[in-house]
């Protein structure tokens, strides 16, 4: 069999890629992917990934050592299953920082500042929350806020609203950096703790 073109990784870039390559139906694609299908139920639970982390046939585990010898290495793992490294982040859809995109296009490719990029971004979501400024409706990946929160979630949440900190239903609905209101926050104390 021959192929057009070849996409290494099954993961949400090289999904991206080989979808829309093949809009053109004389193009023949083939996806490569190390790893095996996402079969695994707790692929589908925002914290079974934590289960799925320590295991080799999932995820690829790149030591990283620090050139101060001070600090503790670590392990960055990376998706080694059908979907990527999106396969095995908790479920959590989070667009990149404005000011990322926009420092690239300064560097000198115009294409990756975040006008393009966030036209990008609002074309393939279906969020649930609707079409807005910052979000898209109508696209193939459905975004959605959790069902059932855990309650930890939420008291963390509440202490950051106490200390003035704005809570926000939509994580990718503003890169502004977190600000803290005016006023002053409420003293800390065990009186006042939850």
């Amino acid at each position: 069999m021959e192929f057009d073109y070849i996409v290494a990784g099954a993961g949400s870039a090289g999904c991206a890629v080989a979808s829309r390559l093949t809009e053109n139906p004389k193009v023949a694609v083939l996806v490569v992917e190390a790893g095996p299908r996402d079969a695994n139920p707790l692929f589908r639970m925002p914290k079974g990934f934590a289960k799925l982390m320590a295991r080799p046939e999932y995820t690829w585990n790149f030591p990283v050592a620090y050139a101060d010898r001070r600090m503790r290495g670590e392990v960055w793992q990376r998706g080694k299953v059908l979907g990527g490294s999106s396969a095995i982040n908790g479920m959590i859809y989070n667009r990149g920082n404005q000011a990322d995109f926009d420092h690239l296009a300064e560097l000198g490719n115009p294409d990756w500042g975040w006008d393009t990029m966030l036209a990008a971004y609002k074309s393939m979501e279906d969020n649930a929350f609707g079409a807005s400024p910052t979000r898209g409706a109508g696209g193939p990946l459905h975004v959605s806020p959790f069902g059932h929160a855990d309650p930890v979630c939420d008291r963390i949440i509440e202490a950051g609203a106490r200390i003035g900190l704005e809570a926000m239903a939509d994580c990718n609905e503003s890169d502004a950096p977190p600000t803290i209101m005016a006023s002053a926050p409420p003293r800390w104390d065990r009186a006042t703790m939850p």
